[in-house]
């Protein structure tokens, strides 16, 4: 019986390239891929995905042949950017600023106090920390919030399980980290990875996000047999995924 050959790993690398008076930078993905792709990603950068035998030379021609619509994109999405309000400020750890947990809002309380601890009373995060520290305060909150994370987490994932198990996929590995972009990501191993953030919001919402990576098991991209597998599991996806884009979240 032969062996099957090995797919050859995808690579990048940076190509420019000179479009009448417009210079335009994009990476080249090689990977196993059937069709030729150009994608404008948010922070403006150009993209270009295709298989490892398509010559470079069609490469060029193709985003030459885009240029207009690369420009185009390039400028809708310097407007996007231009058009998001300010950032919000920071925590400053003050009494009465807001912090949420699960679709709630908490007012801080800074206590000082012989022993650390964090409760959460009547719609209030109170803090006791010795000497009232509000650095150490903001370390205490911290620890807390990535604690209630790691466990409501875990546990709705061990819920929305039911509805993939029957997919015969190894049970996901699950890592909790601070993404800027991505409340949540599935790589190609199957380790599901949640943003921290995340659990801000209300349970619902945390649910959609968890169905939706476990749905990148079957499918690592967002095509239509992904969007068939959302609906089987989480069919009011659309519903949520509007909901998580407008609420609004307190950093």
């Amino acid at each position: 019986m032969m062996k099957k050959r090995p797919s050859p790993k995808t690579t990048q690398k940076q190509h420019t390239l000179t479009v009448g008076k417009t210079t335009i930078t994009y990476t080249l993905t090689r990977r196993q891929r059937k069709t030729v792709g150009l994608y404008v990603h948010p922070d403006l950068r150009v993209e270009v995905r295709a298989a490892p035998h398509v010559p470079l030379d069609f490469i060029k021609n193709f985003v030459t042949s885009r240029a207009d619509w690369i420009l185009l994109k390039q400028a809708e999405m310097q407007k996007r950017v231009a058009a998001l309000p300010p950032p919000k400020p920071t925590h400053h750890y003050a009494d009465g600023e807001i912090f949420q947990l699960l679709g709630r809002e908490y007012r801080l309380e800074v206590h000082a106090a012989a022993r650390d601890k964090v409760v959460i009373r009547r719609g209030r995060l109170i803090v006791c920390v010795r000497d009232g520290d509000r650095e150490r305060a903001a370390h205490l909150i911290a620890r807390y919030i990535r604690k209630q994370a790691e466990r409501i987490f875990t546990r709705r994932l061990a819920i929305a399980w039911r509805s993939a198990a029957h997919w015969g996929k190894p049970y996901p590995p699950l890592k909790f980290r601070k993404m800027r972009a991505r409340w949540g990501s599935c790589a190609s191993n199957g380790v599901i990875t949640m943003n921290i953030r995340l659990i801000a919001a209300p349970l619902a919402l945390i649910d959609y996000v968890i169905l939706h990576e476990l749905c990148h098991l079957r499918e690592m991209n967002h095509s239509q047999r992904f969007y068939a597998h959302m609906a089987a599991v989480c069919p009011d996806w659309r519903i949520k995924k509007r909901a998580l884009r407008e609420f609004r979240f307190i950093d």
